[in-house]
C-alpha cells in the first residue's frame, strides 16, 4: 500500500514537472531557443520515464497516442536507417534523424499529458497563460529589434522562422479568444492582436507569412464566431489589413519590386543565378528531377548528384545546390525527393488527419496550426528546423489541451 502511494506522488511530481518545463518551454521559445530547448527535452525524457513507470495506464496511453505524428516521425528515422545503415561515415547527428527523434518524443509528451494531465480550469487558464506570455515576450523583443535598427526581425533565430513560428503561436492564442470571448472588450482586444502581430510580421519581411497570416486570420473568424462577430470581424481585419498595407506601403513596394526582379533574373538566367525567390524555384524543379530519379526516395548525397546532373544536363538551375545538402524550402518536395512517394504520402496523412481531427472536435486552435503548417511548409521545411519542429509540436499539445471535452475537474 505505502510503495504504491509512493509510486503515485511519484507519478504526479513527474506529470507536474513535465506540465511546467512544457508550458516554460511555449513562454520563452522565441527569446530564449537555449533554455526553450533544455525545457522540452528535459520534459520529453521525463514523460518517457512517467510512462514506463505508470504500468497501469499502458492501455491509455497507447489509445490516445497521436498515431500521424509519430508515424511521421518514425518515417524520418527509417529513410535514415535505410539509406546510411552501411555507411562509413555514418552521421547520426542529422537534421533528418533528429527531426524524427523531436516529432516521436513530441507524441508521446502528448499522449503522456493528454492521459494523465486533469482537466482542470487551472491547468487550461495556465496553458492560455504560457501562450499569452510567448506571444507578449516575442512581441516586446520585436519592437527592441526594430527600435535598435535591425533591418529585419529575427527574435532569436532566423527572420523566416520567426514570422512563421510568432504567427503561429498568434493564431492559436486568437482561435482560443474567438471561443472564449463573450463581450464587446474581448473582440477589440482580440482585433488589436492581430494588428500587432501583422504589424510584426511585415517586419521581419517574410512574404509568405506576410501574405497568409491575414488569410489565415479570416479563415478561423469564419470558422470559429458566430454570422454577426464573423462580420464584424472580418471587416474590422480587411481594414485593419488595408491600414497597415498603406502605413507600410514604401516596404510593401519595394517588396513587390524586390519580387518582380527576382522572378526576372531567375527568368533571364535560367536559375543559374542566385536569389531568395528565384533559389526556391531552381529547387523546387531539381528536387522533383531527383524525385523522378529515385520515386522510392534517395540520400541527400544521392539527391545532391542528380540535382547536379540535372542542372549540368539542362543548363539551368544551378542555383539549387546552394541548398541541395540542406533542404528545399518546401515540406512536400523536400519529402519527395528524399523519402520518396510513401515520404510525401505520409506526410500529406498527418496534414488530413490533423485537419480532420481539427474539424470533428471542432477545434480551431488545433486547426490554426495545421493551417500554418501547410501554408508555411510551401516554402519551408518545417520540421527538419529544430526550434519550428519543437514550436509547432508544443502547439499541437496546447491545442489539444485546451479543447478537451471531458467532464472539468474543479
Amino acid at each position: 500500500m505505502k510503495i504504491n502511494m509512493s509510486m503515485e506522488k511519484i507519478n504526479n511530481y513527474l506529470l507536474n514537472l513535465c506540465f511546467f518545463l512544457i508550458m516554460l518551454s511555449i513562454s520563452i521559445t522565441l527569446i530564449d531557443v537555449k533554455i526553450a530547448r533544455v525545457s522540452f527535452f528535459v520534459a520529453c525524457y521525463i514523460s518517457v520515464f512517467g510512462v514506463l513507470i505508470d504500468k497501469k495506464n499502458y492501455k491509455k496511453f497507447v489509445k490516445i497516442l497521436p498515431i500521424p505524428l509519430l508515424i511521421l516521425g518514425l518515417s524520418k528515422i527509417i529513410w535514415f536507417y535505410y539509406f546510411y545503415n552501411n555507411a562509413p561515415d555514418i552521421n547520426l547527428n542529422t537534421n533528418y534523424i533528429q527531426a524524427g527523434k523531436r516529432i516521436i518524443f513530441c507524441s508521446i509528451i502528448i499522449a503522456y499529458l493528454l492521459a494523465n494531465l486533469r482537466n482542470t480550469n487551472l491547468n487550461k487558464k495556465i496553458i492560455v497563460f504560457s501562450v499569452i506570455l510567448s506571444f507578449i515576450f516575442s512581441t516586446i523583443f520585436a519592437i527592441y529589434q526594430i527600435k535598435i535598427g535591425l533591418p529585419r526581425v529575427e527574435l532569436n533565430t532566423q527572420a523566416t522562422g520567426a514570422a512563421y513560428m510568432y504567427s503561429c503561436i498568434t493564431l492559436l492564442l486568437i482561435s482560443y479568444c474567438l471561443i472564449s470571448a463573450k463581450k464587446t472588450i474581448s473582440y477589440i482586444i482580440l482585433s488589436i492582436i492581430f494588428l500587432i502581430s501583422f504589424f510584426i510580421i511585415i517586419q521581419t519581411g517574410t512574404r509568405t507569412a506576410i501574405i497568409f497570416h491575414p488569410i489565415l486570420f479570416l479563415i478561423l473568424v469564419f470558422y470559429a464566431s458566430g454570422r454577426k462577430v464573423r462580420l464584424i470581424l472580418s471587416l474590422s481585419s480587411i481594414m485593419i489589413t488595408i491600414a497597415v498595407g498603406l502605413f507600410f506601403k514604401t516596404e510593401i513596394i519595394e517588396k513587390i519590386n524586390t519580387t518582380n526582379n527576382e522572378i526576372a533574373i531567375y527568368e533571364n538566367s535560367r536559375g543559374n543565378e542566385g536569389s531568395s525567390l528565384g533559389a526556391r524555384f531552381s529547387m523546387w524543379n531539381a528536387g522533383m528531377y531527383s524525385f523522378y530519379q529515385s520515386p522510392m526516395g534517395a540520400s541527400l548525397e544521392q539527391r545532391y548528384s542528380q540535382m547536379k546532373s540535372y542542372t549540368e544536363k539542362e543548363n539551368k538551375d544551378r542555383a539549387a545546390l546552394i541548398f541541395a545538402n540542406i533542404h528545399l524550402h518546401n515540406e512536400i518536395v523536400d519529402t519527395l525527393s528524399l523519402q520518396g512517394i510513401l515520404g510525401a504520402i505520409i506526410v500529406i496523412f498527418f496534414y488530413i488527419s490533423m485537419l480532420v481531427k481539427s474539424f470533428r472536435e471542432k477545434n480551431p486552435m488545433l486547426l490554426s496550426v495545421i493551417l500554418c503548417l501547410i501554408a508555411y511548409g510551401l516554402t519551408e521545411v518545417i520540421f527538419v528546423s529544430r526550434e519550428m519542429s519543437i514550436l509547432f509540436s508544443l502547439m499541437i499539445l496546447s491545442a489539444l489541451l485546451l479543447n478537451r471535452k471531458e467532464k472539468i475537474e474543479e
